[in-house]
């Protein structure tokens, strides 16, 4: 099984929802939207840039990941859903997963990471069509955009200001998908999740 998208695992490495009553606002999930200072340990290599949020738990990154799918859902036209697929380009995927944030897993309690992955349904044109939403939406919301059409057309990606990032990305099947990767928090912190809401509709 791998990430639908593996870079993601190396490079990931206002919050007011557009339907309120679909998940929760990520300034309702505690005070883990800050985040903390952390020294990392120079003789290891991270899967993130960012710094481990020592306040984070694998149960409010899953809240707050779900969050920032639905205001981006939110954004998008009505006509799209968001579904768990454990398929992409082929291949099997986790729909959510949970690593560790060092490239060698030998580490003894090594932060961890979660990992969504959505299937984006309901396109009435070609995936990449939808990318102007995507790059609309998030700029809205503040949120850092990256896109380069010329290196990675079928892919964009956006960096919210708690270090969430969130890719989509055109399979070579023509599949729109939808992931988001969490910051990095602490091995002690996991568990204690909810079931993924499936399928996340637009509000």
């Amino acid at each position: 099984m791998h990430h639908r998208y593996p870079a993601l695992a190396v490079s990931a490495a206002a919050i007011a929802l557009a339907c309120t009553s679909c998940a929760p606002s990520p300034h309702e999930v505690a005070a883990e939207s800050s985040p903390s200072r952390w020294d990392p340990k120079p003789e290891l290599t991270y899967v993130s840039k960012y710094p481990v949020r020592e306040d984070l738990s694998e149960k409010s990154a899953q809240e707050l990941g779900v969050a920032y799918l639905h205001r981006t859902l939110g954004a998008l036209p009505p006509e799209l859903s968001l579904v768990l697929s454990d398929r992409w380009d082929g291949r099997a995927v986790f729909d959510r997963n949970v690593d560790t944030c060092t490239i060698d897993r030998k580490v003894p309690d090594a932060p961890l990471g979660l990992w969504l992955h959505y299937l984006v349904t309901g396109a009435k044109e070609p995936a990449r069509g939808y990318f102007d939403a995507f790059r609309s939406g998030w700029r809205s919301f503040g949120w850092e955009v990256t896109y380069e059409p010329t290196v990675e057309p079928d892919l964009i990606q956006a960096t919210t200001p708690d270090h969430f990032t969130l890719t989509a990305l055109v399979s070579s099947t023509g599949e729109l998908g939808l992931d988001l990767a969490s910051p990095c928090f602490p091995n002690a912190a996991r568990g204690n999740v909810d079931p993924l809401p499936n399928p996340i509709v637009h509000p």
